[in-house]
């Protein structure tokens, strides 16, 4: 997903107020033009000519993905350090589009609901490998590298694979790996 890559790269690079301000002004952007949009048949009938192809069928009558995913990266910058963050939009940015695509492409085996066990172990590697690398580049972790990724790993196919309350997992993706790493970066 470009979206959560250039999320995270502009959260790393970018002071912590600049990046809350910023994700919070684009959160109500999108939060608005959503709620107007789906109050005006007119101007969703516009957005969808001139954006549908962006859109899911099952966003046409109600929020949009990208509006579930500045809302899930709002609040994670609310409540976790610039580790978390940046690590949970990277996974989020490699292993979902890792997953879909794999699922789509190879997925033979159900796990849950249309994920399957071809996608989950797809991004599970995507994740680990982003794990490592993050890990390395910022020096952290380095004596049990290795490990340390793995888990991220799990936690990213563990995120991307289970479904909460059937919430869009571009919401539920960043907090749930956000609490999972939290909890990982406490222990190790």
């Amino acid at each position: 997903m470009l979206g959560a890559s250039i999320i995270a790269g502009l959260y790393y690079f970018l002071p912590y107020q600049q990046m809350l301000t910023l994700f919070a002004g684009f959160t109500a952007l999108c939060l608005t033009v959503d709620l107007v949009r789906l109050k005006s048949k007119r101007l969703n009938d516009k957005l969808l000519a001139t954006f549908g192809s962006f859109i899911r069928k099952s966003e046409v009558n109600g929020l949009t993905g990208m509006t579930y995913l500045t809302i899930g990266v709002t609040a994670i910058c609310l409540v976790f350090p610039k580790e978390i963050v940046t690590l949970s939009l990277l996974m989020l940015a490699f292993g979902d589009p890792i997953s879909s695509i794999f699922g789509i492409l190879y997925g033979k085996d159900i796990l849950i609901g249309k994920k399957t066990l071809q996608g989950t172990v797809a991004g599970f590697i995507a994740c680990t490998v982003t794990s490592f690398v993050y890990f390395s580049s910022i020096g952290q972790m380095s004596e049990r590298i290795v490990l340390a990724s793995l888990i991220a790993g799990l936690i990213g196919a563990i995120s991307e694979l289970v479904p909460v309350f059937g919430l869009d997992d571009n919401f539920t993706f960043p907090i749930l790996s956000a609490c999972l790493l939290w909890f990982q970066f406490q222990i190790m």
